[in-house]
């Protein structure tokens, strides 16, 4: 299990290398004219979408909620850099917030595990305190109600 992990995580760090690289390619490609869009929307998107994946992928193999997070927040964070300057800001901002209520509540899907509350008087042979400590209590009364043994008086020897 741990190798697998290993593996896991070398290959996603080997994927955010590439996203990396490809926002900086197309990045350059845009400064250079070769692609008709803004250079920076673009890095930052793909940068925000690639990293968002990776991270969100990688938070639903492990079942990790901190990497599940980060992941869609990263990829809302990249539909809003794409829609800017496409629709109005107030469809973005539903949209963006819309998309924060689906990752919130697919985050609770995935950890629903963890969420659950087990309740310790429901466990089979619970007892309540106060059913405890009156128990103590009598096995001390029965304890304190035997006579002590008698200690050998060593000064009267015969």
């Amino acid at each position: 299990m741990k190798e697998t992990k290993q593996r896991l995580l070398k290959g996603s760090i080997v994927l955010a290398m590439a996203v990396v690289i490809s926002a900086v390619v197309f990045f350059v490609l845009a400064i250079c004219d070769v692609l008709p869009a803004n250079p920076f929307k673009l890095g930052f998107a793909i940068f925000a979408f690639g990293i968002g994946g990776i991270f969100a992928l990688y938070g639903l193999v492990l079942k990790g909620g901190y990497e599940l997070a980060t992941g869609y927040i990263l990829i809302v964070v990249g539909t809003v850099i794409v829609l800017i300057g496409v629709i109005k800001w107030y469809f973005i901002l539903l949209i963006a917030l819309s998309m924060l209520i689906l990752g919130l509540l697919l985050l609770m899907l995935v950890k629903s595990d963890s969420l659950t509350v087990e309740r310790t008087d429901e466990n089979v042979g619970f007892k309540p305190y106060s059913e405890v400590l009156s128990e103590k209590k009598a096995q001390d009364a029965i304890k304190e109600a035997q006579p002590l043994p008698e200690l050998k008086d060593y000064s009267k020897e015969d």
